[in-house]
């Protein structure tokens, strides 16, 4: 245990028992002070409620207010429960029903149920606040944005989303966020059941197929946002070469590029794929001029020698005649909706033949596993959530565009 001293203003030393981190918990502490908002993908008995009541002492030991919430009371019983035998000795006052405590420092604890909709601890401020148990909140989006959010603005506090998840719901968009390199105050960390060093490795193995369906371990021991049907891609993970993040060119390759150039907020990405079907290199950056994008476009070509099939729609068709000026092998690709459409299709079947292996890059990957079948009127497409760049898919798609299907030959 970590023993905490205090002094208090009658100048008795009180000690507070509280439970040390655990590896994966204190990453959750260095998180939450480099990143304003974090969301943590937590598998079961990971120690995420352990963690929380340790955070809220320490919240309220500094004088501060901590806010806590979750889907219904039920769910925090056993955060109450702990938090109460934990910071008794510095309890001032505390309030069962409303499950709210105040401690000698001035600091406050308070616990909040999204059960009746997303209103609860509106027009309140707090200096930190907890959602737990985030993928089993319905209005979750609307309970950050309307209730939260605005109860942290007096005090610039911070928040975390905690929990197992639970299908593509609120709680996967705001991990999409924190995966948003646009948004550095969001941050995340997956932790898996097994990251807790107090979990046997026997019950580890207990709870792998064919013990327990893939599906469940992957969800529930392993905390990965599953889709809930409808993807476009299937699973990717199988296509993915885990750690290889890039390959260098190779004598007798062929090497082609897909260029997806930067719109508003979006990225230019550069995907190149050689002539076997591997991917082999994925640069992406923003917000910078459109001279440094081709300078750092034409590098890329050149180091593999490739070919690239530019976006030239709207703003890159300037562009794509200043990289071919520049000496570049350049193709241009102009996107309609019924271009895209085949470009999605001809992705799509390269990755249900498993006619590419790609590099392992999270960000291309959260990308693939957002794309979802969405009828728009009396047409059926692929698109991802408002929240979700494509920019990664949309070069990885230019890069497998001119390539050749598979011949399948059944007897």
């Amino acid at each position: 245990p970590l023993l905490l001293e205090l002094k208090s203003v009658m100048s008795r030393q009180i000690q507070l028992r509280l439970s040390k981190r655990h590896a994966g918990q204190e990453k959750i502490r260095e998180l939450s002070q480099a990143h304003r908002f974090i969301v943590l993908p937590c598998g079961r008995r990971f120690g995420k409620t352990e963690e929380t009541v340790t955070e809220a002492i320490e919240t309220a030991l500094k004088g501060q207010k901590y806010g806590y919430w979750c889907p219904d009371f039920n769910f925090a019983d056993e955060f109450w429960r702990r938090l109460k035998i934990k910071a008794e000795p510095i309890i001032k006052r505390k309030d069962e029903t409303k499950k709210r405590l105040e401690t000698i420092t001035g600091g406050s604890i308070q616990c909040f149920s999204l059960h009746d909709g997303p209103d609860a601890g509106r027009s309140l401020d707090f200096d930190r606040a907890a959602i737990d148990e985030a993928g089993l909140i319905p209005c979750l989006l609307e309970a950050w944005t309307d209730t939260i959010r605005p109860a942290l603005m007096d005090r610039k506090g911070r928040a975390s989303f905690r929990g197992t998840p639970k299908g593509r719901n609120d709680f996967y968009t705001l991990y999409t966020w924190a995966l948003d390199e646009t948004k550095p105050d969001w941050g995340f960390y997956s932790a898996k059941t097994g990251d807790n060093p107090y979990i046997p490795r026997s019950e580890i193995v207990e709870m792998q197929p064919p013990f327990i369906s893939e599906r469940s371990y992957r969800q529930e021991i392993c905390a990965e946002f599953l889709q809930d049907g409808g993807g476009v891609f299937g699973d990717v993970r199988r296509l993915i070469q885990p750690g290889v993040e890039r390959i260098e060119p190779s004598e007798g390759r062929v090497y082609r590029a897909g260029i997806d150039l930067a719109k508003s907020q979006d990225f230019t990405v550069v995907s190149v794929m050689d002539s076997t079907g591997q991917q082999v290199c994925i640069e992406r950056w923003n917000q910078v001029p459109w001279p440094e994008t081709q300078r750092r476009v034409k590098a890329v070509l050149d180091r593999y020698n490739a070919v690239g099939i530019v976006d030239s729609t709207g703003v890159g068709d300037p562009i794509f005649d200043e990289l071919r000026r520049m000496g570049c092998r350049v193709k241009p690709f102009q996107f309609t909706q019924r271009s895209r459409e085949h470009l999605l299709e001809r992705l799509q079947m390269a990755c249900e033949g498993e006619e590419i292996k790609l590099l392992d890059h999270q960000g291309q990957r959260t990308e693939l596993e957002a794309f979802e079948w969405v009828m728009r009127g009396k047409t059926i497409r692929a698109e991802v959530p408002s929240s979700v760049h494509d920019d990664l898919v949309m070069a990885l798609a230019l890069s497998v565009s001119e390539s050749k299907p598979r011949q399948v030959f059944i007897e």
